[in-house]
């Protein structure tokens, strides 16, 4: 049989038990990836969710499945929250944008990031997640999305200047390097 190769780009609306919990995480300050622990249920919550979503990509002949991004919070950050070393807490901020019409509107604040020790990617939790999403799978192709190491060190050099004195990388390069290496290792 051919594959016809279709698949969902991007994120799906999280059902409201599960948006009930990402509500939680994004209001907490001490949150460590991964997190699953600190919330009784959320885990059963997500997978079931994530089940739940796969059942209706194959109902629909979607063969390349994912999990909706369900298991993540902010597609690009999780990953990096997931390095051993990082450290996230909720900032005075979030990204600010410019719509079309000249408005503005800002993200979530829990974006900071903090480097507190040399990048490390092994046991990452996104292994599991890819795993998990598999074995649900069966014989489909899955896909999830990782952030580039070129775009982590574009967001930790340039907007969060995380490297310098009294930080864990002393130059540019040092952090280049350190992010490579952690996602080398994942």
């Amino acid at each position: 049989m051919t594959k016809s190769r279709f698949q969902i780009v991007g994120s799906l609306l999280r059902p409201a038990n599960l948006l009930t919990y990402k509500d939680q995480i994004e209001h907490r300050d001490d949150i460590q990836y991964p997190f699953y622990q600190d919330f009784p249920g959320y885990q059963e919550t997500e997978t079931a969710a994530i089940k739940q979503v796969i059942a209706e990509e194959k109902a629909h002949g979607i063969d390349v499945l994912t999990d909706g991004e369900y298991s993540k919070s902010m597609w690009h950050l999780d990953f990096l929250w997931g390095f051993h070393g990082v450290e996230r807490y909720i900032t005075d901020h979030g990204y600010t944008f410019e719509d079309h019409d000249g408005g503005h509107f800002e993200t979530r604040k829990d974006i900071g990031i903090r480097i507190t020790a040399p990048l490390s990617g092994k046991n990452h939790h996104f292994i599991d997640i890819f795993k998990e999403l598999k074995a649900q799978a069966g014989d489909n192709d899955v896909k999830t999305t990782v952030w580039g190491a070129a775009h982590a060190f574009t967001e930790l050099s340039v907007f969060d200047h995380l490297y310098g004195e009294g930080q864990v990388y002393p130059t540019a390069d040092a952090l280049k390097d350190g992010l490579i290496n952690a996602t080398r290792n994942s």
